[in-house]
């Protein structure tokens, strides 16, 4: 291969790459502002709220709907004796029928089911006969390393 046919090929490989480059540069720009990185740096940097918070007193400096002094949506609330209470009337029936007891009403037990030590104010346990064992717990411990067949106790 002679120095002409190598600088023919690396001129077409440059060729190519400034290409490849140009296109991954408009690439670039365009995927910047598709994904809105630059809101996304606003938010990071904390430029986003302070924004938010200029635009904030910009709408209450020229409509005054915010707190100011007491005059705004957020203004200090009257005395209660300002209130008024516009609806006095009673609601009327209008064809709804009464509602009835679902349950019937529960009775007081009589003395006599009772059981014997109520007047402990203890609850009687229900073990009929069960082994007193059952329940208690047994902690165990073992170690066992691995890929071993030998467990230490």
């Amino acid at each position: 291969m002679s120095n002409l046919q190598l600088i023919s090929i690396l001129g077409t490989f440059m060729k190519v790459a400034i290409v490849a480059a140009i296109l991954f540069f408009v690439l670039a720009v365009l995927f910047f502002f598709l994904f809105k990185i630059p809101q996304i740096y606003m938010i990071k940097t904390g430029k986003a709220q302070r924004k938010t918070i200029e635009q904030m007193r910009a709408i209450n400096a020229e409509t005054g709907r915010l707190n100011n002094a007491g005059t705004g949506m957020t203004g200090i609330f009257g005395s209660s004796s300002e209130l008024v209470n516009v609806n006095t009337q009673p609601v009327e029936n209008q064809g709804a029928s009464e509602t009835s007891v679902l349950m019937p009403e529960t009775s007081v037990l009589s003395e006599n089911s009772a059981p014997a030590n109520a007047e402990q104010g203890m609850t009687n346990m229900l073990n009929n006969g069960a082994d007193e064992s059952k329940g208690k717990f047994v902690i165990v411990k073992k170690i066992m390393e691995i890929h071993t067949q030998e467990v230490i106790s």
